[in-house]
């Protein structure tokens, strides 16, 4: 099963007290965290709220581990990190 790096990370770390487990507390916390954001996404937006040298280490490193795992699907099958080209879009009861 495929899923975000925010779903990854927070069923992974949530309970854990160390940076990773504090980031994903964060993340949890925080409404505009991009959830369904690739990598490019989150670490601008850590960089844009101010995180931590600690923080933006321990999402470098679980970002590392999250592309290593079966959760993720990976860029050169879909072309950007976590979603796939192929889905379709349900709008209105139609399909676009």
């Amino acid at each position: 099963m495929h899923m975000t790096y925010y779903k990854w990370l927070e069923g992974r770390y949530k309970y854990e007290d160390t940076p990773a487990g504090d980031l994903a507390h964060d993340m949890k916390h925080d409404l505009a965290f991009p959830r369904k954001g690739g990598r490019s996404d989150i670490l601008e937006y850590l960089i844009r709220r101010n995180a931590s040298a600690s923080c933006i280490r321990a999402f470098d490193e679980t970002w590392r581990e999250y592309m290593k795992s079966s959760h993720a699907i990976k860029k050169e099958r879909t072309g950007r990190y976590g979603y796939s080209r192929i889905r379709r879009h349900h709008w209105k009861g139609g399909v676009r």
